[in-house]
């Protein structure tokens, strides 16, 4: 929001200038994806469930953390599945994979559960088991690792404010 409105002024228009081309990118790449895995007509169906959930509208008009979170989430599946096409074989897809996440948890926390979805889709898949002692995995979590640096230099400034609200509101206080 700061480069829009940086450039259209802090305006309505501006504050949400990203939000239609977050979801036009989102929707792009789930359908690269969904093509890439079945097929075109699954894809085209795939894109137009997703586009007439509310959910998806809203963060389509409308600039919260939701809509570069769920770009970002759609373009780590997309290199995830370009690294897992090439295993057993290294790749810097797992790289690029590590930064998308990194790029979608400064935006919202919950990308970070990525890795387990990842993890997960690794080791029930045995073709892709190898890939956890080989270089790709951990070279997605190492490129991840320098985006955590502002969550925790920002909370350890101000008491772990972002901590103990999760706390509260999962209701662990």
């Amino acid at each position: 929001m700061r480069l829009s409105t940086a450039i259209f002024g802090h305006t309505e228009f501006g504050v949400r200038f990203f939000a239609p081309l977050f979801g036009l990118g989102t929707s792009l790449l789930v359908y690269w994806l969904a093509k890439r895995i079945y097929d075109a007509r699954v894809a085209f169906w795939t894109v137009i469930v997703m586009s007439v959930t509310p959910i998806f509208n809203a963060g389509a008009l409308l600039m919260t953390i939701d809509a570069p979170s769920i770009f970002f989430w759609a373009a780590s599946l997309c290199t995830l599945w370009l690294a897992l096409e090439k295993s057993p074989a290294f790749s810097w897809w797992w790289a690029l994979t590590g930064l998308l996440t990194g790029l979608g948890f400064l935006c919202k926390m919950t990308n970070a559960a990525f890795f387990a979805s990842a993890f997960l889709l690794i080791v029930m898949t045995a073709r892709y088991r190898v890939e956890l002692i080989g270089r790709g995995f951990w070279t997605m979590i190492l490129a991840f690792v320098p985006f955590l640096i502002p969550f925790i230099t920002w909370n350890s400034a101000r008491g772990w404010p972002t901590t103990s609200h999760l706390a509260a509101r999962g209701g662990l206080g």
